[in-house]
């Protein structure tokens, strides 16, 4: 069973902090590898960069590009899913490689893991499957999910709630 709240994620404390943790922006700020890999990165690098590919990192970094990329993690919707399992980083990065228009969050007042979509315009109801497979281990009932990720998921041996197809 999965739960879907009603989730404030434009709500700052009064020293201007989200009232969440933005788990996918804390892996993906962590791994130089995904960074360089980013279009933002590519562009600013063809574009605005001194070609040194060692020092480009921390200068990408402090440029404009890189608050886009950063921007572009954070959720754009008030809605959430609650998640029952803590995600790990592989975990997260795997989601990060593969929906990246879901971000990961932690509540602290709250105690819950949480999915929210970054970005917008499609059904993003796959993206919202596959961060639940990855770290919950199950596809609730009510994402039912499209043929395309079914046979996916078959193939990898992933529990589908029996009601979900």
């Amino acid at each position: 069973m999965s739960y879907s709240i009603a989730y404030n994620t434009n709500e700052f404390d009064e020293n201007g902090n989200t009232r969440y943790e933005n788990i996918s922006w804390n892996v993906l700020y962590s791994n130089d590898d995904f960074i360089i890999g980013t279009e933002q990165f590519q562009y600013w690098f063809e574009n605005e960069s001194n070609k040194d590919t060692k020092d480009s990192i921390d200068d990408f970094k402090n440029s404009e590009n890189f608050y886009q990329l950063r921007d572009s993690y954070y959720p754009i919707y008030n809605y959430v899913h609650i998640l029952q399992y803590f995600p790990s980083n592989d975990e997260t990065l795997k989601i990060l490689e593969n929906a990246p228009n879901i971000a990961i969050l932690y509540d602290e007042n709250l105690g819950v893991y949480l999915i929210s979509l970054t970005g917008c315009g499609m059904d993003f109801g796959d993206s919202i499957a596959y961060a639940y497979m990855i770290i919950d281990r199950i596809i609730p009932k009510d994402l039912i999910p499209t043929q395309r990720l079914t046979k996916y998921l078959l193939k990898i041996n992933v529990i589908i709630s029996s009601k979900a197809i």
